[in-house]
């Protein structure tokens, strides 16, 4: 993505791009389950009624070890229930409180991650949006969300950068059609991930985590899709 302002007014405004890396070394992730019998029987309900729940902590991940460096793709691949999205919004910072983290994670080299919070963005698996809403608006209004109110010519670096976004990931010609969901009729399934991809490109974070963006997609979306994040990707690392 090209820059649309000048990076010394993008610093003063507190909106300039900056460049995250993040690195982690034998991030290991529990849970706490609760134990039951295998084959219950009257007596352990009973008894069961009157004992606290028996806990054990079950491994989630166990000693994954990884870096991202500004610029970089990088994909995970894993079966159902591997882990995959345990370690995503590990990464993210949006796991469970409930669930018990050991090992080092670093935005950056620092392992004050709260100050990069503001700059990680996490798109779930399963799309959400406004089904009325065209494509178009959707992303117009996902842009205004995320840009200085008194940006110069805001409105036409707004809608400049929206156009960019939707010809890079392919949806520019489905601009006018509604998102559309279960109910009311919209785009397809591969197009609507696009739209929930350009939402959090829109959101000038640093760091994308992207949960199974190719669910439901077929192998020539998947395909666009890939190289139209490595593009944003890419242009994201050169602007800075």
């Amino acid at each position: 993505m090209r820059a649309y302002l000048p990076q010394e007014y993008n610093r003063k405004q507190g909106w300039e791009q900056s460049k995250l890396a993040v690195s982690f070394e034998n991030l290991t992730v529990t849970a706490n389950a609760d134990v039951e019998d295998i084959l219950p029987t009257v007596a352990s309900e009973i008894t069961g009624c009157f004992k606290p729940n028996r806990k054990d902590e079950r491994p989630l991940l166990s000693g994954i070890t990884g870096v991202g460096l500004p610029g970089e793709m990088v994909l995970i691949m894993g079966p159902p229930g591997a882990g995959c999205t345990t370690l995503l919004k590990t990464l993210a910072g949006m796991s469970s409180k409930e669930l018990k983290i050991e090992g080092s994670l670093m935005y950056n080299g620092s392992t004050d991650l709260s100050e990069f919070q503001s700059k990680v963005r996490f798109v779930n698996a399963d799309d959400c949006h406004f089904p009325a809403y065209t494509v178009h608006k959707t992303l117009t209004l996902a842009a205004q969300l995320n840009m200085p109110m008194n940006m110069p010519m805001r409105t036409e670096r707004l809608a400049s950068l929206v156009t960019s976004v939707m010809h890079v990931l392919g949806i520019y010609h489905v601009r006018n059609s509604l998102v559309g969901d279960d109910i009311l009729r919209g785009v397809s399934g591969g197009e609507k991930k696009r739209v929930t991809i350009a939402e959090m490109l829109l959101a000038h974070g640093s760091g994308l985590f992207l949960d199974n963006f190719t669910k439901g997609l077929d192998a020539a979306a998947t395909v666009s899709d890939n190289n139209g994040v490595r593009l944003m990707t890419v242009r994201k690392a050169v602007d800075g």
